[in-house]
């Protein structure tokens, strides 16, 4: 990290937080956002400049100096104190994250180590291919520490934006489902991966010997994740393409994985990828042959646009970017 990085990247933050950038704002600094840090915490100009070490005066130079950059109030004078605006709430919503990145980056040089990396997987992910990339995360960095959160996409978007997580393995949804996330992240895809329905061999729907219309899938029944997982979502699109109303599932379970396992025990359908299938655990599915086309976009490594400097992330994205399941580039 070069002595330059962190203004650049908290004049950043803020440009995401105003819209327009200022030109006085090139002259901002780190001591800034530390300060709008201090001053909503404490509530006054003293008690903020006394927890940075700084006479009142300084800190008060400082705030006038942050505003006039930024050609807006933040904090209303009283007599007790100072009271934040709306524009400064927004900005240290924005910054917030981008200041933890950078106290942990100076850490990390303290330290003379590497960082822990907080990973997000969605369950199926991390059965495909998590044991693979997290062993070779631990060759190559042995010292590395790995916080590993399996879970939904929805909820790992979620830490992501909320700098909860540094990166996330995951579907990316469409840019009208969550613009503002997308605005905060950087997303490489992983290649695409085809989505069959598929069931247990010995089903009864195999007799038929051809390919079947999506209607006539609709007198099954079903195993399907939660209404708000992206698999479910993907799911009722491909029906609505298809001109039928999406299947009420028999069984409703939490991911992908366990539809499978259940699927193969019983005699109900579900959906996956095709790379599940073979595995020890769907083994005895079969992808059934019908015109119901499941459009699922592939997963992909998501991380916010300041957790891209950690050498950790770079770590991560060289080794998943460079592995079998890595696509052609980079998206946003």
């Amino acid at each position: 990290m070069t002595g330059r990085e962190p203004a650049a990247n908290t004049r950043r933050v803020m440009h995401k937080a105003t819209g327009v950038l200022p030109a006085h704002a090139a002259k901002l600094k780190v001591r800034h956002f530390l300060l709008l840090e201090r001053l909503i915490e404490h509530g006054s100009l003293r008690g903020a400049a006394r927890s940075l070490g700084l006479a009142q005066t300084a800190a008060g130079a400082l705030l006038r100096e942050l505003e006039h950059a930024l050609g807006d109030t933040l904090f209303i004078r009283s007599r007790t104190g100072v009271i934040p605006t709306k524009s400064a709430m927004t900005l240290a919503a924005r910054s917030g994250v981008a200041m933890e990145v950078l106290r942990v980056g100076l850490a990390e040089a303290a330290r003379g180590a590497l960082p822990t990396l907080r990973i997000g997987i969605v369950h199926h992910a991390m059965m495909l291919h998590g044991t693979a990339w997290l062993a070779a995360m631990r060759r190559e960095a042995p010292d590395l520490q790995l916080h590993v959160h399996v879970a939904p996409a929805p909820e790992l978007l979620r830490g992501i934006s909320s700098g909860d997580l540094d990166c996330a393995i995951a579907r990316f949804p469409p840019a009208n489902m969550t613009a503002a996330i997308h605005e905060q992240c950087r997303v490489w895809p992983l290649q695409p991966d085809r989505w069959s329905v598929v069931a247990r061999p010995g089903h009864e729907i195999f007799k038929a010997r051809r390919s079947l219309p999506a209607a006539s899938l609709l007198q099954y029944d079903w195993v399907l994740p939660h209404r708000d997982s992206q698999t479910s979502q993907v799911f009722r699109s491909a029906c609505m393409a298809a001109g039928i109303s999406p299947p009420q599932p028999a069984l409703v379970v939490d991911g992908v994985q366990y539809c499978v396992s259940i699927a193969a025990a019983t005699d109900l359908l579900t959906i996956c990828p095709d790379s599940m299938l073979g595995r020890p655990l769907s083994v005895k599915l079969k992808p059934i042959r019908t015109d119901l086309a499941i459009d699922a976009s592939p997963l992909a490594v998501i991380c916010r646009i300041e957790s891209q400097r950690l050498q950790s992330v770079r770590m991560l994205l060289e080794l998943v970017l460079s592995g079998p399941a890595a696509a052609t580039g980079e998206v946003s």
